[in-house]
């Protein structure tokens, strides 16, 4: 068989104004760059240039059709905006329209090195293959190919490179019809057959799907993931003995994989076999630790043996935790498809400061799944970790992110906010001087460098690690309140009475800085500042203890300069 192998890398190409993928909020410092979704808007319009490809971009009566159509038409959605389309014969026209600015993006080009154009990363590598019949004429080029019109069809790897592309980005409905196409033509490739069972079962599909499986289990009982599924099938279907055997044979054939260990684990507490059904939870979180899935596993399996108090934090931790997917090619290859990831992350932090901890994390760890060791995902998964007071799980994941990117700024910075909690000062000093030696114009950095130093009680570098901060951010309360503190510890009362009087006028209303600048005045002999502060702050909270004890400090300081 004569096999012609080309590559196609397509890419969203935009205009410096637009981004299409975006980033992250962290812990600890200011947002490193704009989100990606917006409010909707009727009025708001996105040009979109397009040449038509078949499979991809097909324009119609209607609207086009094709995934590069379905992915410009997502990503307007997620910036409220609706798509005017306009159709190019050629790429490079289409190339030439954004040079002009006659396009907002263009959609579904192969990048180039023109410095005049900005590209999103590739959401697709397609391999694609021409066959001919080996009793026909061989083609010697694409052009006789072209000449000779033979029947030439598009490969089986082509629809289901479609359909991953599509389940990628939960399409549920052309994954599945690009995988039923995939299976039609190559029937001997397991991973068609597994994912279109995966997306029949996220599209709510699954009928008929335990005896299309069963069919094939001779023809794939030495494919895991295919196994996997299989066992899952029976188990939904109650088949309780079948299922365990599925499920072991997957995994004798791949062992340690979490996802065979958490739904054996599942299945033996369910049928009574609490303590085995432990032993899976437990050696599925050596593999993945700090999964919210698996940890759910492990407190299932607690609470059915009694032990209440001690599956609490593992409850707490995995509720509304997504079932764990077996990993397998197909899967692997999403990350080339994975349209926005940076969505899903920025998604993450919206939900991490709503409160719904557990489902950010759910989608984090679906990035890190499709993305492996994504420095941003794992940064929110520590804000996550961080926000249900899960201390040490949050420094690994951040660990494991400063292992991808040494020099990424959040997560130093992250890690000497983390370590600062954690009452680890040196650590935090650390991590907060390499943050300030790769941004030197960042406040934020500054201030936890001088918040690391004064709880090791290096009162003077606090100072100026705070004079550094407020230089950049003048109007920084927490600054100020701090670097009063710093300034008094070191006997600086000019100083800590600037700090503590710029603090009182941004935060009128914050009692211990009001209560220490009287303290301050006091100390100074400014009594009668002092006195008109305390009047003030009566009126407003009344007898307050710490106020009372202010004013008798008042009080004693006033007889003192009398007696004198």
């Amino acid at each position: 068989m004569f096999v012609n192998r080309g590559f196609v890398t397509r890419a969203l190409l935009h205009r410096a104004v637009l981004l299409l993928l975006v980033m992250v909020t962290v812990g600890g410092c200011d947002r490193r760059s704009e989100r990606s979704a917006a409010a909707p808007s009727r009025d708001r319009q996105l040009i979109v240039g397009a040449v038509p490809w078949p499979g991809f971009f097909t324009p119609s009566t209607t609207s086009p059709v094709g995934f590069d159509a379905d992915l410009a038409e997502a990503f307007a959605r997620s910036i409220g905006a609706r798509i005017q389309w306009r159709l190019f014969e050629h790429p490079a026209s289409l190339r030439e329209a954004v040079r002009n600015a006659r396009v907002d993006i263009a959609i579904g080009l192969t990048p180039t090195k023109d410095r005049a154009l900005r590209y999103t990363p590739a959401y697709l590598r397609s391999q694609r293959v021409i066959a001919y019949r080996r009793d026909t004429h061989k083609p010697r080029s694409l052009e006789d190919l072209r000449r000779r019109n033979n029947g030439v069809t598009v490969a089986a790897g082509e629809h289901g490179t479609l359909g991953l592309m599509y389940e990628a980005n939960e399409m549920w409905e052309p994954a599945v019809r690009s995988f039923h196409q995939a299976m039609q033509i190559d029937p001997s490739n397991p991973l068609w057959s597994i994912h279109l069972h995966q997306c029949r079962k996220s599209a709510g599909d699954t009928t008929g799907e335990r005896s299309r499986l069963e069919s094939l289990t001779s023809r794939f009982s030495h494919v895991a993931p295919f196994l996997f599924q299989l066992g899952q099938a029976r188990f939904q279907d109650g088949d309780i003995d079948s299922a365990r055997s599925a499920l072991l044979d997957c995994l004798r054939l791949k062992p340690a994989e979490p996802a065979t260990l958490v739904a054996l684990s599942d299945l033996e507490r369910l049928t009574g076999n609490h303590p085995l059904a432990l032993e899976y939870a437990r050696q599925a979180l050596i593999g993945a630790p700090g999964v919210p899935t698996i940890l759910n596993a492990r407190g299932q399996a607690l609470r059915s043996l009694g032990r209440a108090a001690e599956a609490a934090a593992d409850l707490k931790a995995g509720l509304n935790s997504m079932a764990l997917v077996f990993p397998d090619e197909g899967r692997r290859r999403f990350s080339e498809y994975f349209a926005a990831p940076q969505k899903l992350i920025s998604h993450s932090a919206d939900l991490i400061q709503a409160g719904f901890v557990q489902r950010a994390e759910t989608l984090l760890y679906k990035v890190l799944a499709a993305v492996p060791g994504h420095k941003d995902a794992l940064n929110n998964l520590a804000l996550a970790s961080r926000a249900s007071n899960r201390l040490e799980e949050a420094a690994m994941h951040l660990l494991q992110a400063l292992e991808s990117d040494p020099d990424y700024f959040p997560t130093l910075i992250n890690l000497a906010d983390l370590y600062l909690l954690m009452k680890q000062p040196a650590l935090s000093e650390k991590y907060a001087l390499l943050a300030v030696g790769i941004d030197t114009e960042n406040a934020g950095a500054h201030k936890v460098l001088g918040l690391s130093l004064i709880q090791q009680r290096k009162f003077p570098e606090a100072l100026q690690s705070f004079g550094q901060s407020l230089r950049l951010s003048p109007d920084d309360f927490q600054c100020h309140a701090a670097a009063s503190e710093a300034a008094l510890a070191s006997q600086q009362l000019d100083t800590a009475a600037l700090h503590l009087s710029a603090a009182s006028r941004l935060n009128p209303d914050h009692l211990p800085v009001q209560v220490n600048l009287i303290h301050l005045l006091i100390r100074r002999g400014e009594l009668e500042d002092a006195d008109r502060r305390i009047k003030d702050l009566f009126k407003k909270i009344g007898d307050h203890p710490e106020l009372v004890k202010a004013y008798a400090a008042l009080q004693r300081a006033r007889s003192a300069r009398s007696g004198n």
